[in-house]
């Protein structure tokens, strides 16, 4: 399974759920040495080797709303919320010592404290130079000076889902299995009723109207999904105008993209005649937001057409994709200059360093390893075909299908 995959799901977690998971895979990940924690819900306690004594280490999930800072060095650790929780863990073990190997000297049971966040794609460098440091200090505002520096541990599911992603998904499903809620509607005259798992309201959004904090769901209505692949194909088949294939991704851009993205602008105009190198007004097919690398991402969309020729035995793009090539070279240029970026900051528009992609015909004639020679020697720009989109959105329904027929084991 795609890394980007499981990341997503974790990162869509709400506070509750991802606090709660957190214990979940803990508790089976270290069968036999960790129990849940007598006060403090979600905390899980795990017994440490030790050449005399009996010493402890607490896993304590915590559940930062991160998304609301653009300087990661903002992110705050400290609230009432996990004061609280550490004011225990305080008067649990103030006075709670074991005699140690050296004479007259006397250890903490409490070994170590080990905080599992909800952050997600930060890199080593970001906790070893901040992360832990503002864990350290709230330890000792709450108190906690018997444990040594190199007893706090911060850490993510980053490392988890790199190592083995399907043993994360598998503890995912088994969680969900006892975790997920019923919603019960009534469509035309017929009641339906469906499981759901809500997303948390920061990775979801708000509404256009009403500018308030909504949940995204995901439900098991299958159909729906199965409906809008096979509009898809229809369009492709039928060889549809580029503006017809872009109100459909417009329209369905989280089924066909995937739920990172958590906003799409269409039709957006660079009116920089004055930076464009042909002195031009430009518009952008689509803009994507990542929601992982909180940054934007634009793609560039042509209808199916002659992707590859050869030249003198050598596979080569057609003119025509070199063209949209140096297109998205051009607008690149524009986008990195300081007006336009402030220009479309203002229309909450705010990038920093976004990637290009060309989305272009179906799956290609040339022999794989040709094709994939010929896109890995165009970096500066991702190439996807249609054929692409329509076999991620085909692996993420089977996905799902596979999550909720586990569900139902």
């Amino acid at each position: 399974m795609d890394n980007m995959v499981v990341y997503n799901v974790v990162n869509k977690l709400n506070l509750s759920d991802f606090e709660s998971f957190a214990a979940f895979f803990f508790e089976n990940i270290y069968q036999g040495t960790i129990s849940k924690h007598s006060m403090i819900k979600n905390a899980m306690v795990r017994d440490l080797e030790a050449p005399i004594g009996q010493y402890k280490g607490i896993y304590l999930p915590h559940c930062i709303p991160y998304e609301l800072y653009s300087n990661p060095y903002d992110i705050p650790v400290d609230s009432p919320y996990i004061r609280k929780k550490l004011q225990i863990i305080f008067d649990e073990y103030k006075n709670k010592y074991n005699i140690t190997l050296f004479p007259g000297k006397l250890a903490n049971q409490l070994m170590a404290i080990y905080f599992i966040n909800n952050l997600v794609g930060f890199p080593f460098k970001f906790y070893d130079n901040y992360m832990i440091d503002e864990y350290i200090k709230l330890l000792k505002i709450a108190g906690i000076n018997f444990i040594e520096e190199d007893a706090v541990y911060v850490g993510n599911f980053d490392s988890f889902i790199d190592k083995d992603p399907e043993k994360v998904i598998t503890l995912i499903n088994a969680y969900m299995q006892k975790s997920f809620e019923i919603a019960i509607s009534l469509s035309n005259n017929r009641i339906n009723v469906n499981k759901f798992i809500s997303d948390k309201h920061i990775t979801t959004g708000v509404g256009k109207t009403s500018k308030l904090p909504y949940h995204s769901l995901i439900t098991d209505q299958i159909d729906d999904k199965k409906e809008i692949i096979k509009e898809f194909e229809y369009l492709l088949n039928n060889f549809s105008s580029e503006n017809t294939l872009e109100n459909f991704l417009f329209k369905y851009y989280k089924d066909i993209f995937g739920n990172k993205y958590d906003r799409i602008e269409t039709q957006v105009w660079l009116k920089f005649p004055e930076i464009d190198i042909s002195n031009k007004n430009r518009k952008l097919d689509i803009f994507l937001h990542n929601s992982i690398v909180k940054d934007w991402e634009l793609y560039e969309l042509k209808k199916v057409m002659p992707m590859t020729k050869y030249y003198r035995d050598i596979p080569v793009f057609t003119n025509e994709i070199y063209s949209a090539i140096q297109q998205l070279k051009n607008y690149e240029r524009t986008l990195k200059n300081h007006s336009v970026k402030e220009r479309l900051k203002y229309d909450g528009i705010e990038y920093f360093e976004p990637s290009l992609n060309l989305v272009i015909g179906r799956t290609s004639i040339l022999p794989h390893d040709e094709w994939r020679w010929l896109i890995e020697s165009n970096k500066d720009v991702k190439i996807l075909t249609y054929d692409d989109l329509l076999a991620e959105m085909s692996f993420r329904l089977k996905s799902h299908i596979e999550f909720f027929e586990s569900m139902d084991k």
